[in-house]
């Protein structure tokens, strides 16, 4: 942000649910962001805000990936090109369109904001991007570049307020709240950060995982290989190429040492204290209002050895209890799907039931309807086609409205 000045934002809730469509501006500002999960996007394209110009974001979490994803886009009429990836992109479960609300955007400010939004979003370096090039940089003149900039700079502002921090620095790497890690053939500097807990690059992991540790740290080593986090340093270590921040300090912690431990009290100040003797409080506990559920869009799943039942949620793809998986993984389904069963099987959300297969003990969320599909099959497949209603009716067919697919 450029600056700390006191801000008021307003959301306003076109169908009064706190998780569905939200519009944020602030007070007295001229651009506004409409967040929109995936599976609302039927009741957002009635929405004025949507048939606008203007620039768009699509947000996601691949299950393969150990970083978030964006797709930056721009558009003289932002909820059709939404839409249209709707069809053409698996990955993204929430949309952020940004227009004015004056009507002022014409397609040469998007075309410059897009230009500009993927430049910053790429040097913070907190989202993998799903785009291409850059592309060149888009000539404007003078007046418009500066409209352009007071533009970013409430954009910026609202789409870190709605959830989703794309353009904002990772934290110092030096100062009193740096943490350090050190044991046999690793060591590790980290802060507290809003979101969990950022490992700075240069750290060094163990190599060697012990066998109490668990399958799910190797499948989380293998997805920062992947993602390049993380690569062998020479020296019989891993090395963190860029800074990468973990759901929990223990995660971290677990990351760097090769086996279980207590982020709270393995990660320590320069002076030996430790994590929680800094940031921990007695705090009373915090009551959490139950919401009245609501009645959910079952889709069923059926294959060899394997059966279940699940609906479209705001955060992805929820799979009930109950459901059952084929045990085994086939080898093309890659090694990614063996680790998330293994974190499954390790949280006690699902375990072998005696009859060759895996079922599930609770409800769980995946981040996509493929990754939800995979883990039932043990093999790759496309979870738009494979979750079907008792009708036959596909997930896409039902949730997807038939549009160009996007180039």
């Amino acid at each position: 942000m450029s600056d700390n000045k006191p801000i008021t934002i307003q959301f306003f809730l076109p169908q009064g649910e706190p998780r569905g469509v939200r519009i944020a501006d602030i007070t007295m500002g001229m651009v506004q962001a409409m967040l929109v999960p995936r599976t609302r996007l039927p009741e957002a394209m009635s929405r004025p805000e949507f048939k606008k110009v203007g620039v768009y974001f699509l947000f996601g979490e691949p299950e393969q990936s150990a970083r978030p994803m964006v797709y930056i886009g721009e558009a003289e009429e932002c909820g059709k090109r939404i839409a249209q990836h709707n069809t053409g992109k698996d990955f993204w479960h929430t949309a952020v369109a940004v227009v004015s609300k004056t009507d002022s955007f014409t397609k040469a400010h998007a075309k410059y904001l897009e230009w500009y939004c993927i430049g910053k979003a790429k040097e913070a370096g907190r989202y993998a991007l799903e785009n291409g090039s850059k592309g060149s940089k888009p000539s404007v003149p003078e007046p418009m570049l500066a409209d352009v900039m007071n533009g970013f700079e409430t954009l910026n502002i609202l789409v870190s307020a709605i959830g989703f921090p794309l353009f904002e620095p990772g934290p110092e790497s030096t100062g009193p709240d740096v943490f350090i890690l050190s044991g046999p053939h690793c060591s590790g500097r980290g802060t507290m950060v809003e979101d969990g807990f950022t490992v700075f690059a240069g750290s060094k992991c163990r190599k060697v995982i012990v066998p109490s540790a668990g399958k799910w740290l190797s499948g989380l080593r293998q997805e920062l290989l992947g993602s390049g986090v993380i690569a062998p340093d020479g020296d019989g270590q891993l090395v963190f190429k860029a800074d990468h921040t973990f759901k929990t300090p223990s995660g971290a912690a677990d990351t760097l040492l090769g086996c279980s431990s207590n982020g709270w009290t393995a990660w320590k100040t320069k002076a030996g204290r430790t994590l929680a003797q800094e940031k921990r409080k007695p705090e009373e506990p915090i009551f959490e209002p139950l919401l009245k559920p609501t009645v959910p869009e079952v889709f069923i799943l059926s294959g060899p050895h394997c059966d279940g039942r699940g609906t479209m949620v705001e955060g992805g793809f929820t799979v009930f209890a109950d459901s059952k998986c084929r045990k085994e993984i086939v080898p093309s389904a890659g090694k990614w799907l063996s680790g998330l069963r293994q974190e499954l099987l390790g949280s006690g959300v699902i375990a072998p039931d005696g009859d060759h297969q895996l079922v599930f003990k609770a409800d769980h969320t995946f981040k996509t309807p493929s990754a939800a599909a995979v883990t039932l099959l043990g093999r790759s497949s496309n979870g738009w086609k494979e979750w079907k209603t008792r009708a036959g009716i596909t997930l896409a067919q039902e949730k997807r409205k038939p549009e160009a697919r996007v180039e």
